[in-house]
């Protein structure tokens, strides 16, 4: 029989250990690899990097393991471990996976100043341009410009280059370097055209559009724009709808609205429509135009609403704009309108979500608005616990300590409609977490054990590790301390 890594002792000490104990004993690979996933990376934020690599060793699906190994290498890199760091990226079978690992190793060698070894490793891989673009942005924000340029030659494909000009054009606008910062968004403008592929072509020159309009070049936000419409014109669906929506943005942002409608003209798939006006109504909110960015969703919502069937290309884009425009709504404290959008979305689970986030949204507010008439509404027990306790989080933070805990109070009440054990160990913990933030020390005991107690009712041994690794999570960060009637009930669910 297979030595165990966790032992018993350690497990009945710790919830993580327990979770570990639990995890390699999974005989289901998938089971073990989804225990493993939720296990492992909490033992790196610990620092415990060994108990990490060994448990990740040992997981049964290989793309897993060497998943792991991949981020446990790179803890080590953070840690100054080079050697065991490296030792692990050598032990990843998937070459696709340790080449990625030996650039992520390279990157972090970079992000600490390691130019030289990093620079060895990019001699090793097939496609060092990441590893070439992170070192020129480095030693162009340090001052080494020269250097900067010396190693951006380097750099081949010509996404990477339009980003790394991009890079050069902040550093150089934060020097207040005029020239310089005109030039690179030449450079960059002009490496995004070269891209082969026209979406990514769009995309940059939208990212680059908007670095500008950030840096207060709104003349050459306005060419940059330009270009990416240009170039989204001529793709097809969903790209051309998706990339249009988004050079219409990049207009209205800087303050062209006329060239934000135009290019809104031009995007046939109604769901993108009313999403892009949701953002022009948000920018609006932002800017103190409330009655512009009603006027807007308003807009949107009777596009949302005259959409036909058969004109729907993708539901789930369609059920994100109705979304959109509700919690715009809400944002903007119409709390009528909102409630009239949510009444109309037509899939129920959209509906449930968009309730939820106009609901926290609502009880944020100083005026007197039924949220709690949404929240009747969510049709999931989950999400509608799950919603009352994000509201619990907000009164806390707004120093309403006797709010919080009357709303975790009758989240604690309302468990009983929670069926199914692993949702509501998910509850469970969450009001744990919450509890123990606003000082119920006493009330997050209890709800700590019950969660341990609901946990040894789940049959799949995965979904036990899961939940105890997820808790341990929330009882690391408060300090809260295990007790024997914790240890007890962990014992129940290793043995």
């Amino acid at each position: 029989m297979t030595t165990k890594i966790t032992t018993k002792e350690e497990a009945l000490a710790d919830l993580l250990h327990a979770a570990a104990f639990l995890a390699e004993g999974v005989a289901s690979v998938d089971g073990m690899a989804e225990a493993m996933n939720e296990v492992v990376p909490r033992f790196l934020e610990r620092g415990e990097v060994d108990m990490a690599a060994a448990l990740a060793d040992v997981t049964a699906d290989p793309l897993t393991r060497d998943r792991l190994l991949v981020i446990v290498a790179e803890k080590c890199i953070e840690k100054r471990d080079d050697e065991y760091g490296m030792q692990l990226v050598e032990a990843i079978e998937d070459l696709s996976l340790s080449a990625g690992a030996m650039e992520r190793v390279a990157l972090k060698l970079i992000a600490r100043g390691d130019f030289e070894p990093a620079f060895g490793i990019a001699a090793t891989l097939g496609h060092p341009d990441e590893v070439f673009k992170s070192a020129a942005i480095e030693r162009y924000k340090s001052g080494a410009f020269e250097e900067a340029l010396q190693i951006a030659s380097k750099v081949t494909v010509s996404a990477a280059k339009a980003s790394l000009a991009m890079a050069f054009a902040r550093t150089a606008s934060e020097n207040e370097s005029t020239i310089e910062f005109e030039n690179q968004i030449k450079n960059a403008e002009r490496y995004a055209l070269d891209v082969d592929l026209p979406e990514e072509s769009a995309t940059l020159l939208i990212e680059l559009g908007n670095l500008c309009a950030e840096l207060g070049r709104k003349d050459l936000a306005v060419r940059v724009f330009e270009k990416a419409r240009e170039t989204a014109e001529t793709l097809t669906w969903p790209h051309r709808e998706n990339l249009l929506g988004a050079s219409a943005v990049g207009f209205f942002v800087f303050g062209s609205v006329t060239l934000a409608d135009l290019a809104l003209d031009l995007i046939d798939d109604k769901s993108v429509i009313a999403r892009t006006l949701a953002t022009f109504a948000h920018q609006m909110r932002k800017a103190g135009d409330k009655g512009g960015a009603v006027q807007a969703l308003e807009e949107a919502f009777e596009i949302l609403g005259s959409q036909k069937e058969r004109e729907i290309r993708d539901y789930r884009a369609n059920n994100n704009a109705w979304r959109a425009v509700a919690l715009q709504f809400a944002l903007s404290g119409e709390y009528d309108k909102s409630v009239k959008v949510v009444n109309e979305i037509p899939d129920p689970e959209s509906r449930s979500a968009a309730l939820s986030q106009c609901a926290v949204v609502f009880s944020d507010s100083d005026l007197n608005h039924d949220w709690r008439g949404m929240i009747d509404k969510i049709a999931d027990p989950v999400l509608e616990l799950a919603t009352l306790i994000a509201i619990a989080a907000n009164q806390s933070q707004k120093s309403d300590a006797e709010s919080s805990q009357l709303l975790l109070d009758e989240c604690v009440r309302r468990l009983n409609g929670i069926e199914q054990p692993l949702a509501a160990c998910s509850i469970l913990t969450d009001i744990f977490d919450s509890y123990s933030k606003v000082g119920e020390a006493e009330k997050a005991a209890q709800c700590l054990r019950e969660a341990l107690r609901t946990c040894s009712s789940i049959i799949n041994v995965s979904n036990q590790a899961m939940v105890l690794a997820r808790l341990s999570s929330k009882v690391d960060s408060n300090s809260f301390p295990i007790g024997e009637a914790e240890t007890r009930l962990i014992n129940s669910i290793i043995r």
